[in-house]
């Protein structure tokens, strides 16, 4: 019975190895997108998205929320090429960037996106104050 123990081990050491690199070596072979969101001040843009999307379905493909820094990182991403896509409220969003992601390259250093904020019109606004009937509840 040792014997046949002993005869295994080689094997399942090898195996285990073989295993170990496969694994180490696959882990590695996703790419990551990181970047840093700016406002026209160059000043951090707190938890805005960025988000990757196909540029021919338009469907987003993966996405992460920035730090209190403006920092975002969008990781485990396939070879192919996408559209990176940065949104704020009170913000106009910026889809400038395209990126081509290929075996080769492990992290995409995108390095500061600047937003621009958004100039919205609202309608006038009247404030008409209620009558003294009603102030007084009778």
């Amino acid at each position: 019975m040792k014997t046949n123990i002993k005869k295994r081990m080689p094997r399942i050491s090898i195996l285990t190895a073989v295993l170990l690199v496969y694994v180490v070596s696959f882990s590695h072979a996703n790419t990551m997108i990181k970047g840093r969101i700016l406002d026209c001040q160059y000043k951090p843009v707190e938890y805005a998205t960025a988000t990757i999307i196909s540029p021919d379905s338009s469907n987003i493909i993966k996405g992460d929320m920035c730090n209190d820094a403006g920092e975002f990182f969008i990781e485990d991403i396939e070879p192919g090429e996408y559209i990176l896509s940065v949104r704020q409220i009170g913000f106009q969003k910026n889809e400038t960037y395209r990126i081509k992601i290929t075996g080769n390259n492990l992290i995409v250093n995108i390095n500061n996106i600047i937003l621009n904020e958004a100039n919205i019109l609202l309608n006038e606004l009247e404030v008409i104050p209620k009558s003294e009937k009603n102030k007084k509840g009778e």
